[in-house]
Parts: structure tokens; C-alpha cells; sequence
């Protein structure tokens, strides 16, 4: 899965299961996901079970808390290095 495709599973997470009030489209990968979306804590630990389910990945609650989630396209980022990493393991 390439990087535009992880940042459109993304969107579709925040708006569809988070309920983020804008439409995909709309979503600039770059702004802060608490401050501009409006996730709070426990936005952030469904936001986290989501992805671990969607990409099957291990999220670490400290994973959240170095700034991982800061944004989807730094969310992207953290998605695609933990599947290089499982890739590279296998």
C-alpha cells in the first residue's frame, strides 16, 4: 500500500468512524489532529485501535504520545515505517 492510498484509508477513518465533521477532501494532511480536528483523548485511543486493525499493526499507547498522531501525513509515515519494519522481520 503506497502512501496516498494510506493517507485516503485515513481520512476515511477520521471522517466515517471518528466522525470528524469535514469530508475527506477536505482534510489537509498537514493539520494538528487534536487542535484543528477536534480529536481528544479518547478520539486518540480509537483513532489507534482503528489503524492497528486496518494496516495490522501494533500500536503502542506511547506511540500516540511521541507525536505519531500529530497529523495524517505524519501518521502515514508511521504507518508505512511499522510495515516496512514487519516486512523486513518476516
Amino acid at each position: 500500500m503506497d502512501k496516498p492510498e494510506i493517507i485516503r484509508v485515513l481520512k476515511g477513518i477520521l471522517v466515517d468512524d471518528l466522525f470528524v465533521a469535514d469530508s475527506p477532501d477536505d482534510i489537509d494532511v498537514e493539520v494538528s489532529l487534536d487542535n484543528d480536528l477536534g480529536l481528544d483523548s479518547v478520539g486518540f485511543v480509537e483513532l489507534g485501535t482503528l489503524v492497528s486493525e486496518t494496516f495490522n499493526i501494533r500500536i503502542a499507547d506511547s506511540d500516540v504520545g511521541e507525536g505519531h498522531f500529530a497529523s495524517v501525513n505524519r501518521l502515514a509515515d508511521f504507518i508505512i515505517s511499522r510495515l516496512g519494519a514487519q516486512a523486513a522481520a518476516e
